[in-house]
């Protein structure tokens, strides 16, 4: 492989932190179930023939239905008359401004993709097995942090608006890449790192809630919008991983003081520029919950949620290696950190391109079947990469693009669901990264311990070959669901109108952009 950056040793034992911080995590997570608050393990499941009944931002608790608020937005356009065009889709209201946030933010991540990974390679002696489970430690407890917090920013943002937590969380993210450019040890790159995921999730949770607010009643304008989201991220992604390589190779700072330089222009973008979607007059009191169990409203509220959330789990679990893919290419293919980042890049630049197109594909193959056809090209792709080849690897990558676009239609299926239940965007957009950080606490740390094992008995491709039996899963719980999951019938106006009360949810932008963080597939976890 490329000849590693050097790093200065440091006197650091990273098990024994991690371990304490886990513990503190789960012993924090298990003190606030305690609070006397509404707990959604004791509400009783809402049935199918319950839909129409809108329910209040805590679990369970049924309120009776309030007049709609009307005039909050303008109404969406008809279908004829929207255009599928990228640039008709960047000119169609904020999409230059949604564009443009989510590259600059995702590329403020993605140069930074490789920076931990080589830091604790080069760290701990260059054992890819110890640097596979140190990492899948790092992930597991950033994603632990993100179920004790993210529940209640969902809240906080029906409570306060969208826009706070659009500035708040990258200023935050300014401030500890600078420290981390400033003193990079391996200590302060892994608390960087803890913290960077929390308010990457943050920002996340709070622009998928906003797009919700313009769109919750067209799917087909919210898929449109994912896809120009989805397409953004994998652009930067594509870019990032490129020249985060590059910057690494020179020196350990530079990729760090690139992001933070990122950030210092999106945080005035945002101020500046970004509206309030979130009406005053549509906002809720916020009623905090304990955290660690909001994903469970998802499988209580319906058949249709209940079928789309276990798809969608399916689906995190499948790219939840994090960032030990890279490891796992260098075991597997002795790739180095600008192989690395080169198949990144044209995962991410393929992507772009596909992203653009998965509207067209829901309206002709439909939400069904578009996500049959992506969620397979994912179980290929996996496949291919469990062959060991540099060849084959970088051959798949068309398929990948495909793959990468799972969760779209999903997405936008589990926004309009979640509306006719009553969900408000924020609670939703919360509940679903719950149940995803449920999965980053475990996934990390599982594919760490496949590679391990695999190692051991000689399979190194465990990992890969694991995540094809979870995607071949998801495709045939994709096909065993029942068609009103995919293509309900249309709701009369009136029955929309009172449904919504407030607002619709939001699915994860995440799982569908792909183009955050690293995975088997070069991008998107």
């Amino acid at each position: 492989g490329n000849p590693l950056p050097r790093f200065a040793p440091i006197d650091m034992r990273l098990r024994r932190p991690m371990t304490t911080l886990r513990l503190l995590l789960v012993a924090a997570a298990a003190a606030s179930a305690l609070l006397p608050s509404p707990s959604p393990l004791r509400s009783p499941p809402t049935t199918d023939a319950a839909l129409r009944v809108a329910t209040s931002g805590c679990a369970g608790e049924v309120r009776r239905r309030v007049p709609a608020v009307t005039a909050v937005l303008p109404p969406p356009p008809p279908p004829s008359a929207r255009r599928d065009g990228l640039l008709a889709r960047l000119a169609d209201g904020d999409g230059w401004l949604i564009a443009l946030v989510v590259f600059v933010q995702m590329l403020s991540n993605a140069l930074l993709t490789q920076a931990v990974p080589s830091a604790l390679y080069a760290h701990l002696g260059q054992d890819r097995v110890a640097t596979a489970a140190a990492l899948g430690r790092i992930s597991s407890s950033a994603a632990l942090l993100d179920i004790l917090v993210t529940p209640q920013l969902g809240r906080l943002s029906d409570t306060i608006g969208r826009k706070p937590l659009l500035v708040g969380a990258p200023a935050l993210a300014l401030l500890c890449r600078g420290v981390a450019a400033s003193r990079p040890t391996i200590r302060v790159l892994v608390i960087v790192k803890l913290l960077s995921l929390l308010l990457t999730s943050t920002f996340s949770v709070a622009l998928r809630a906003s797009i919700a607010d313009t769109h919750r009643d067209d799917p087909a304008a919210l898929t449109g919008k994912l896809g120009l989201v989805s397409a953004s991220a994998g652009a930067a992604y594509s870019v990032g991983m490129l020249l985060g390589g590059r910057l690494l190779s020179r020196s350990l700072r530079l990729p760090y003081l690139a992001s933070a330089s990122l950030l210092a222009l999106l945080v005035p973008l945002v101020a500046g520029r970004a509206n309030e979607t979130h009406p005053a007059g549509a906002r809720s009191p916020l009623a905090l919950r304990p955290p660690g169990f909001g994903f469970v409203r998802l499988f209580r509220n319906g058949v249709a949620l209940r079928s789309l959330a276990s798809v969608s789990a399916l689906h995190t679990t499948s790219m939840a290696m994090g960032d030990t893919w890279q490891v796992f290419a260098r075991e597997l293919r002795g790739w180095g950190v600008e192989t690395c980042g080169l198949f990144g890049s044209l995962s991410g630049f393929g992507h772009t391109a596909v992203a653009l197109l998965a509207r067209r594909s829901v309206r002709r193959f439909g939400a069904r079947g578009h996500t049959l056809l992506a969620t397979a090209s994912c179980a290929a792709t996996d496949l291919a990469l469990a062959l060991g080849s540099t060849r084959v690897a970088f051959a798949a990558l068309p398929v990948n693009w495909v793959g990468r676009t799972q969760g779209m239609a999903v997405t936008a299926r589990l926004t309009t669901a979640g509306a006719a239940v009553g969900f408000g965007q924020g609670s939703l957009a919360g509940d679903h990264q719950n149940l995803r950080s449920l999965l980053k606490v475990v996934g990390p740390t599982l594919y760490g311990y496949l590679f391990g094992l695999g190692c051991s008995v000689g399979v190194p491709a465990l990992p890969f070959l694991f995540a094809t039996a979870v995607s071949l899963s998801a495709t045939a719980l994709v096909l065993a669901s029942p068609s009103h999951v995919w293509d309900p019938p249309p709701q009369p106006p009136a029955a929309r109108d009172a449904g919504g009360g407030g607002g619709s949810g939001s699915g994860d932008l995440a799982a569908g952009s792909g183009g955050a963080g690293g995975s088997g597939r070069g991008g998107g976890s």
